[in-house]
């Protein structure tokens, strides 16, 4: 090893010698050594201590920046603006040093730019909007946090429902037996087709005054079907004049089932339409099974969590039998806890209870058992059925309306307890002029005081006729047949209609 000290001028000459062989003995070993005589092979410089480190050149950033043309792999130690070892890569100076992503903290911000944050080599994970919006399984969080599954099933976020009725739906055409209200029957079997080929055509929701910021809709194709569409805007419009595009498609696989779109709408439209400019092959009509449209509530800031497609599922809140429905509760602060019964006072307004407020069934029907026809109540009150309506008891064979127990017909009728329709046969024995005949038959269900009805099947003989009837006793009616002529009448055996009101 080559020690150097400080010396005098007239020693310097005598030096420079020795120095010489040093240097010469150190680049025998094909590098240079400082602190070992024995350099490693690989290295062009080997510094050894155990109690010195090496010193770089200590520069501010003006310093770093005012470098001329430094080439890669320069080194240097930077003083301030985040001080640390600093390597020139070929384009740019670059920190060497801590990634901040380990086991310590963090000393700035983690900006990801446009990308996610995945885990185990995945391709999607979480992102983060310039505004601070997450986004998990979505690049593009429209929401404070946007989850977004991949469910095949459809489910609507926000507040509403399908906003496509039977009722509110108009078209540019249609044919009589395939009308646009199909496509909003919530019948995937039943289509709307286009009454001509000439395209465009569309299909129009009016949504009413109040109007919805639609953000999602899906078309059904029940079949793999030329006249499906392939190509499409969908447009809104607060007059039904002026119209927006909203979304566009083209090329829409011809696939069956639901096909569904998402769209970055924030204004609130009372009308929406779907304008067809393609379908899957040319010169056919126009068709497909149903349209759905989905609004959210409030602007896009409104809406803390939003399930694009997907359920949410809260772990932890088992309280019994993993298989046994249990509650969630949301309470004044916000906060959702478990329950295994509804709260005191809790209604619906639907169950065994007492509704508070009028049921507005608005275009729908009060239907039962799964059913799809039913009641129908008018803005002005008037009850029409589509179907047979029983009032305490079962609709009877035939019948629209069946009624147990009284009724009243009119507003100053009388209360009626049942209508009762009975055909009895029965042969008259001859009666004599000015004579009179009492035929007693059975009606199960006749009481005393009722109005009797009778009708022959066929016209009775010359001068006899229908006196009167009554019902003796329960059960038991009286018909009076009386022979006002001067000739004896003798009525075939035939059958008469019975009418009992009581």
């Amino acid at each position: 090893m080559c020690l150097f000290t400080r010396v005098s001028r007239p020693v310097l000459a005598g030096l420079v010698a020795l120095f010489l062989s040093c240097a010469s003995r150190a680049q025998s070993t094909g590098g240079v050594g400082i602190g070992t005589t024995a350099p490693d092979a690989s290295a062009a410089l080997e510094i050894k201590s155990t109690t010195q480190g090496l010193l770089l050149p200590r520069l501010t950033q003006a310093q770093r920046d005012a470098i001329a043309s430094p080439p890669g792999g320069l080194v240097i130690f930077q003083t301030d603006n985040t001080p640390g070892l600093y390597a020139y890569s070929g384009a740019a100076w670059v920190l060497l040093g801590a990634d901040n992503l380990g086991n310590h903290t963090a000393t700035q911000h983690l900006n990801l730019g446009a990308n996610q944050l995945v885990g185990n080599g995945g391709s999607t994970g979480i992102s983060i909007s310039s505004g601070g919006a997450v986004g998990v399984g979505t690049t593009s969080p429209a929401a404070p946090l946007h989850v977004a599954g991949s469910v095949t099933d459809f489910y609507s976020y926000g507040t509403s429902g399908n906003l496509v009725t039977t009722s509110n739906l108009t078209a540019s055409s249609q044919m009589a037996a395939f009308p646009v209200r199909r496509l909003g029957d919530g019948n995937v079997s039943t289509h709307w087709y286009a009454a001509n080929t000439t395209l465009p055509q569309y299909v129009q929701a009016d949504l009413g005054a109040n109007g919805a910021m639609v953000r999602r809709y899906r078309l059904y194709y029940v079949g793999v079907y030329q006249e499906n569409p392939k190509n499409w805007t969908l447009e809104g419009s607060t007059d039904a004049t002026n119209w927006i595009s909203l979304h566009t498609v083209s090329g829409e696989p011809n696939t069956v089932g639901w096909h569904e779109h998402t769209l970055s709408n924030t204004t609130t439209y009372r009308y929406y339409r779907l304008k067809i400019t393609a379908v899957q092959a040319s010169n056919v009509h126009p068709s497909f099974e149903e349209w759905e449209l989905y609004s959210e509530s409030g602007s896009v800031g409104d809406v803390a969590l939003r399930l694009s497609q997907g359920t949410l599922r809260l772990s932890g809140l088992a309280t019994g039998a993993a298989s046994s429905t249990r509650l969630l509760g949301l309470d004044g602060g916000g906060l959702l806890t478990p329950m295994t019964a509804l709260p005191a006072g809790f209604s619906d307004n639907l169950g065994d209870h007492t509704a508070t407020q009028d049921l507005d069934l608005g275009a729908h029907k009060l239907t039962g058992n799964g059913g799809s026809t039913g009641l129908s109540i008018s803005n002005n009150g008037a009850v029409t059925t589509d179907g047979a309506l029983a009032v305490n008891g079962d609709v009877a064979a035939g019948a629209n309306l069946s009624v147990t127990g009284t009724t009243t017909i009119g507003s100053s009728g009388t209360a009626l307890d049942a209508v009762i329709r009975a055909s009895v046969y029965f042969d008259l024995p001859a009666i004599g002029s000015n004579n009179s005949y009492v035929q007693t038959v059975s009606v199960p269900g006749a009481v005393p005081g009722a109005t009797v009805y009778v009708s022959p099947n066929a016209g009775l003989p010359g001068s006899l006729v229908v006196s009167n009837a009554r019902v003796t006793y329960n059960g038991s009616i009286d018909i009076k047949f009386v022979n006002a002529g001067g000739n004896t009448q003798d009525a075939l055996g035939m059958n008469y209609y019975l009418t009992v009101i009581q």
